[in-house]
């Protein structure tokens, strides 16, 4: 994801989550900056889950990253969360933030 020109982000004062617990999607809620909407399933009727988003250090060659832990329930079947790692990097001309996940995890 590119964010669009004039986006800014506040993360001066946001805990970063440790390594081991982003990786684990067991990040305090105080590191967490920000919700995301997942579409899960095929068709034209996919079931919409909600996780959030939470700041932690370097990851991959960004100096940021994120942990996005999204819930894997659906009815009466609940796989537990599911952990897609992202890295946050900025363009130094342009402060231009670009957010890339890493590919998701094995079933």
């Amino acid at each position: 994801m590119r964010m669009p020109p004039g986006f800014g982000a506040q993360l001066a004062g946001v805990p970063q989550c440790p390594e081991a617990q982003a990786s684990l999607g067991q990040c305090p809620p105080a590191s967490e900056v920000g919700r995301v909407h997942v579409a899960i399933g095929p068709g034209s009727q996919p079931l919409w889950v909600e996780g959030g988003a939470y700041l932690t250090g370097p990851y991959g060659n960004a100096p940021f990253g994120l942990s996005l832990v999204i819930p894997a329930k659906a009815g009466p079947f609940d796989l537990g969360d599911v952990v897609v790692r992202a890295a946050i990097s900025f363009d130094p001309h342009t402060a231009a933030l670009t957010i890339a996940t890493s590919p998701l995890p094995p079933a």
